[in-house]
C-alpha cells in the first residue's frame, strides 16, 4: 500500500535547485512524508545521504508553492491524477 501525500508538498519538492528525485525519495524514506521534509530543521536535513547544508537551506525555504498550487488547479480542471514513485 502507497503512503497518501499532499501532492502540493511533493510538488514543492520538486522545485527545489538541485534536489533530483533520488534525493526526494531519501527524504520520503527518511521522514515518512513530504510535509514533514519540508518541515524539518537544516539539521534534521543533513542526517539524510546526499543533503549538504545549502540544499538544507533550500528546502527550508519550502519550495515553490505557487508553482506547485498552479500544477494543483490544471490537474483538478482536466481532471487528472499526480502518480508518483510511491503509487
Amino acid at each position: 500500500m502507497s503512503p497518501t501525500f499532499d501532492p502540493a508538498a511533493l510538488l514543492r519538492l520538486c522545485t527545489i535547485p538541485k534536489i533530483g528525485a533520488q534525493r526526494i525519495r531519501k527524504l520520503v524514506a527518511h521522514f515518512g512524508t513530504p510535509e514533514n521534509a519540508l518541515s524539518a530543521s537544516s539539521r534534521q536535513l543533513v542526517r539524510v545521504d546526499g543533503i549538504d547544508h545549502t540544499l538544507a537551506a533550500n528546502i527550508g525555504k519550502g519550495g515553490d508553492a505557487d508553482f506547485a498550487q498552479m500544477q494543483i488547479r490544471r490537474m483538478q480542471k482536466s481532471d487528472a491524477t499526480l502518480i508518483s514513485y510511491w503509487d
